[in-house]
């Protein structure tokens, strides 16, 4: 990991000794199941520490029908685990500041430490929960106690640091400039998982319900300057806005890194926020009515998540062990198609040698003809301008294409510098009735 990509470290540690109670398919997406249960409860208490019981009611139950947490709940990577640690950051950082103990304090480093190993983008919630602190008063904050746990975190979280700044070896280079476009895109992604007309109308609500919390702190900041008030409704709003802003920013300054899912840590914060616009609905009858819709509205989009293909990444694996040979080369793109088709290797032919497999970023094509390979396999699941450039190159070298489609945007493709062969082709139609599809229901 050090040496290629150390992003959700705290997962794939946890995996590791996970799947020592089994390797099937349910036990690995189990380790996203149980944490995204978990960030559910730790949602409801921190609407109610925040604000209210029922505040922390409506945020469990926008968060437990919210498509994008039920999508990522049920996926075998560490975006799960992402959303239960950043969620208990900002409970464990609440707890500190309302009750200055030396235990709240240090379970407070220990969480957000785990987080940042458990996806980089974690960081961004330090700096939106040290912001916070200027609507807080004075008083209110144990600077030496926060002080210290400020400096833990960062000696912790240095070697993150370094790796982000020195092993950058393209693993999102994928990712475009964003644009208004993209915020648009983001608003869907969070509130329904990309959904279209319900999408639109369910982030019609969660902007509506926002706005309201927005002017309920401008309120108390215009009435109480400082204040506890302030501050809880001034905290959530920066680790909504805050991370955003700031991945705008870098990617504007030249590096590209703003991409949906990683912005995935805005999601706690932002039930909680919606969840205290609903509250503040005068009538219980209308909050009842509104909350009934929604939920009808994302079970909607839920529904709509499990009728699209899933990425059918047994397929595909299934194609290349039937049909590539020793001395072949497999190239991956992006980077984390190596880890499903690693998987399925395993779980399909496990007594045979591995397969040599090279993320696109680090094959030279442009190596000595003696170490070149006679077939390339190109194994891919994102459509985008890196790929097509990559594909051109590899057509110069290797004059003979054929190409294999599966459903999840996956593409496995046959670069040769000879006529190619016959092969084990199966029909994939067929092929699918006899193995057993991906998604965990």
């Amino acid at each position: 990991m050090w040496h290629g990509e150390a992003n959700m470290l705290s997962y794939y540690l946890l995996l590791r000794g996970w799947i020592h109670l089994g390797n099937t398919e349910f036990i690995v997406r189990s380790l996203s199941v149980i944490p995204a249960v978990g960030t559910v409860l730790v949602a409801y208490l921190l609407g109610r520490r925040l604000f209210s019981a029922q505040v922390g009611l409506v945020s469990a139950l926008l968060l437990a029908v919210n498509a994008c947490h039920v999508a990522y709940s049920q996926e075998a990577r560490g975006y799960a685990l992402l959303l239960l640690l950043s969620s208990l950051s900002i409970l464990t950082f609440v707890t500190a500041i309302e009750r200055a103990t030396t235990t709240n304090w240090l379970l407070y480093v220990l969480v957000t430490v785990a987080a940042v190993y458990t996806h980089f983008f974690a960081g961004f919630l330090i700096a939106a929960q040290s912001v916070s602190l200027a609507f807080l008063p004075r008083r209110a904050i144990d600077l030496r106690k926060f002080s210290f746990s400020a400096s833990l975190i960062t000696v912790y979280i240095f070697p993150a640091l370094w790796f982000v700044l020195r092993k950058d070896v393209g693993q999102i280079d994928f990712i475009p400039n964003p644009g208004i476009l993209e915020l648009y895109r983001l608003i869907l992604f969070l509130t329904s998982y990309g959904g279209k007309v319900f999408g639109i109308l369910l982030a019609i609500i969660y902007l509506a319900c926002l706005g309201v919390s927005l002017r309920m702190f401008l309120t108390n900041w215009r009435h109480s300057r400082q204040s506890i008030e302030s501050w809880r409704l001034a905290l959530l709003l920066s680790c909504v806005f805050l991370p955003i802003l700031l991945d705008i920013s870098i990617s504007h300054l030249g590096k590209q890194i703003f991409y949906y899912r990683y912005l995935l840590i805005c999601l706690p914060a932002l039930v909680v926020l919606v969840a205290r616009g609903f509250c503040c609905l005068r009538s219980q009858r209308v909050v009842v009515t509104a909350l009934v819709a929604v939920s009808a509205l994302s079970m909607a989009t839920v529904w709509r998540y499990y009728e699209k293909p899933k990425e059918n990444w047994r397929e595909a694996t299934h194609y290349l062990l039937s049909n590539s040979r020793p001395g072949d080369i497999i190239v991956s793109y992006p980077w984390y198609a190596q880890d499903p088709f690693k998987y399925y290797e395993k779980q399909l032919s496990p007594s045979a040698n591995a397969l040599h497999l090279v993320p696109a970023q680090m094959y030279s094509i442009n190596a000595p003809q003696l170490n070149r390979s006679e077939v390339v396999w190109l194994l891919s699941c994102r459509e985008d301008d890196y790929l097509q450039l990559f594909r051109r190159s590899l057509s110069r070298t290797y004059p003979y294409h054929h190409e294999w489609r599966y459903d999840g945007a996956i593409t496995v493709e046959e670069y040769s510098n000879q006529e190619l062969t016959a092969h084990n082709d199966q029909d994939i139609n067929s092929l699918a009735n006899t193995v057993s599809r991906l998604p965990l229901r």
